[in-house]
């Protein structure tokens, strides 16, 4: 966490936010450029919104890739197979150089994110890429997005956010009226039945994320797998198995800990999911009405949340899951003590991006850094920096072939 006098930087309006604007600046970069050298079509950003890539191929020439892919519904995530399997594809041009950002691009086809990358056997710098990456474990987690009615005698407990110690499946948890600038006990979705903002002395409503162990995922995923184990086809992730499934056991564990919490009880005290308490259960502690009403849940699948820690790559407690190997355990993301150069306990000297030198593929993001000592995003903007600087460096290097 920050300490006293430092920025404190609070993500608002989604994830989605962060790229749209820095696209957003990279389009008007683009067009001043082109105005200032009078060619439209010099340094143009084009943006596909809502097309999914589903196959990238070596060009003829060797040099070039040639990407095809889909839109509309077949394009998402959550589309069910049925409906996805029957989307066409279309070209989306030839490029001269790919750039991945995505772990799950790495998949092989069955994945709905897969981008199908393919090349000819003399190119084996491409598996070689390809390989560094899949193979890295992942350390999966489940979310769940929760509006609850609370009496006025007992809103937000005196609690922003927590890390649960013990617990099995519960990890972290966060109000979302706690961050700043945030306009308190706001309905929490257009389409849910909340009632209308709280004025003093009535109840309110609170909105939390709630994150799970990766332990839990682990299970999560190896009950209700990814992937059709007859058919191998992609099982995507749906709302009433999210609902009902990993959703609700992470809502009846955050009232177990809050439960405690207002008792003054320790989540590790015997009785706590961790000391044997059962998923989400309680250990037989006396169930008492906390009050709080679910006015809207929902939530989310990271079956690639995080990569395995460079510290852990030599550990032995790895899940496979239908060829995909998964870490189970929550340690390993606090900030370590390599240097620069050290290998931060993997074996080797620690690097940011992966990249095919001879045919122009880049991968970038936090699946790719073996940085000691950082992780997630800024492991991510790290990488993406590094793949940055490689790009331009391969276009100098192109326009100023004898330099």
């Amino acid at each position: 966490p920050p300490g006293a006098g430092e920025t404190l930087f609070c993500g608002r309006g989604g994830m989605q936010t962060l790229p749209r604007k820095i696209v957003g600046r990279a389009r008007s970069a683009s067009a001043a450029s082109a105005a200032d050298t009078g060619g439209p079509g010099r340094g143009s950003v084009c943006v596909r919104s809502g097309v999914r890539v589903m196959s990238i191929k070596v060009g003829a020439d060797k040099k070039s890739w040639v990407l095809s892919g889909t839109s509309g519904r077949g394009a998402y995530h959550d589309t069910p197979e049925s409906e996805a399997s029957e989307a066409t594809t279309g070209d989306l041009g030839s490029f001269d150089l790919v750039l991945l950002t995505d772990i799950s691009c790495s998949f092989e086809g069955w994945h709905r994110a897969s981008a199908g990358v393919s090349a000819p056997p003399e190119l084996a710098s491409v598996a070689r890429v390809l390989g560094r990456v899949s193979s890295r474990p992942r350390v999966p987690l489940f979310t769940a997005m929760a509006a609850f009615r609370v009496p006025a005698r007992k809103a937000g407990g005196g609690l922003d956010a927590f890390t649960v110690v013990g617990s099995e499946s519960l990890w972290f948890a966060a109000r979302a009226e706690a961050k700043p600038k945030s306009k308190p006990n706001a309905k929490p979705n257009a389409n849910s039945e909340a009632g209308a903002e709280a004025t003093d002395g009535a109840d309110a409503v609170e909105c939390w994320t709630l994150v799970s162990t990766p332990a839990f995922a682990v299970r999560e995923i190896s009950e209700t797998p990814m992937q059709d184990t007859t058919t191998g086809a992609f099982r995507p992730q749906e709302l009433k198995y999210l609902k009902e499934g990993p959703a609700a056991a992470l809502v009846a564990e955050f009232r177990r800990v809050l439960r405690r919490h207002r008792r003054g009880a320790s989540t590790t005290d015997d009785g706590g999911a961790g000391e044997g308490g059962g998923e989400g259960g309680g250990g037989g502690e006396e169930e008492e009405d906390d009050g709080l009403e679910v006015l809207f849940l929902s939530g989310q699948r990271w079956g690639s949340a995080l990569p395995q820690p460079a510290a852990r790559a030599k550990s032995q407690n790895v899940v496979e899951v239908l060829g995909v190997k998964y870490d189970p355990s929550p340690c390993g993301f606090s900030p370590g003590t390599g240097g620069e150069g050290s290998d931060g306990g993997c074996g080797e000297a620690w690097q940011e991006i992966f990249a095919a030198d001879d045919c122009g593929l880049v991968y970038a993001g936090d699946f790719c850094s073996s940085r000691p000592g950082v992780c997630g995003v800024e492991a991510a903007c790290l990488s993406g920096r590094a793949a940055a600087r490689n790009i331009l460096r391969r276009l100098s290097a192109a326009q100023n072939p004898g330099s």
